[in-house]
């Protein structure tokens, strides 16, 4: 099920070292200003799950590398539980045609997202902030601290691709795009 105005919604790595550059995170939109249905929907649901533990919280696998597990949701749309352990990082990626929303249930996660001037600007969430990803977009997700980190996704339409980037000399170079049919999806 794709989110739309009319979807019924449930109640209540870079593993480079580009250098981040020390400014001021880009604007981001909060909850309460989401006019966009998709976004207000997914960010409600992942609001949703964040608080009630008894869905997500057997399904976290700590260990030396980032783990994730599915979450089933009467809505039918991909929610996911990651488990960041220390110093572990997604790539510069984006989502295809997918909107996306994530919250931060324990720990800190940064997220890394261009800015217009061709910078990597980090911006630090805590637990309870959500966090919107429009079609296109392209961010990275990190653990940047000693402790681990658990966070709650969700994507409207479920994910079929995502597209890998490269940071080269302030820019950004498509490395690869991963299909949902391919072995290498379980990367994600």
């Amino acid at each position: 099920m794709t989110i739309t105005a009319d979807a019924p919604v449930a109640a209540r790595s870079s593993r480079g070292t580009a250098a981040l550059a020390p400014t001021a995170a880009p604007c981001f939109p909060a909850y309460e200003e989401l006019a966009d249905p998709t976004e207000r929907a997914l960010a409600a649901i992942v609001r949703r799950v964040a608080a009630d533990r008894s869905q997500w919280a057997h399904l976290v696998r700590l260990g030396p590398q980032r783990s994730w597990a599915r979450i089933e949701v009467p809505e039918g749309i991909d929610v996911w539980v990651i488990a960041w352990p220390t110093f572990e990082a997604t790539e510069l990626h984006s989502h295809g045609d997918a909107t996306a929303a994530f919250t931060t249930v324990a720990g800190a996660i940064t997220e890394i997202r261009p800015d217009d001037a061709g910078r990597l600007v980090p911006r630090t969430f805590a637990p309870g902030v959500v966090q919107i990803i429009r079609p296109g977009e392209i961010h990275d997700v990190r653990n940047e601290r000693v402790t681990p980190a658990v966070t709650i996704h969700a994507y409207s339409p479920r994910l079929r691709t995502m597209s890998f980037y490269r940071w080269n000399a302030g820019q950004l170079v498509l490395d690869h795009v991963v299909h949902s049919d391919d072995p290498e999806a379980g990367a994600w």
